[in-house]
């Protein structure tokens, strides 16, 4: 999974579902998309140009949120499900099983991405 981007170590770090940090913010993604993440991440890689590469966030649905504590088998998170506010917010339990892949672009932006199960990330949008 996005195993094109793993080759840029200087641009990305990955975390499993055991390492994603907690209490750090993140941008939640489907995997139906991973085309799209690993497409504009390695354009990004690419030294293409700032204007005329667009950022994945804007060609996907995503969600912020934080993870507030793991367990064995799962993640808890707290999902800002109305992106004007920070006040709209939803608590869910992730299972460990439908986490794909976290990762943190070392750019500016200091959000991390989790991608997870098309079908878990569709049942909280």
């Amino acid at each position: 999974m996005l195993d094109k981007l793993k080759d840029y170590t200087q641009y990305f770090k990955f975390y499993e579902a055991d390492t994603f940090p907690i209490n750090k913010e993140f941008f939640l993604l489907g995997d139906k998309n991973l085309n799209i993440i690993e497409k504009q991440w390695l354009a990004y890689s690419n030294n293409l140009s700032a204007a005329s590469w667009e950022h994945p966030n804007s060609l996907m649905d995503y969600i912020g949120g934080i993870v507030i504590s793991s367990d064995s088998t799962s993640l808890y998170l707290t999902l800002r499900v109305d992106r004007t506010t920070l006040f709209h917010k939803v608590d869910e339990c992730l299972p460990k099983t439908l986490f794909r892949i976290g990762f943190l672009p070392f750019t500016s932006e200091k959000r991390l991405f989790m991608v997870v199960a098309q079908e878990w990330f569709e049942h909280v949008l």
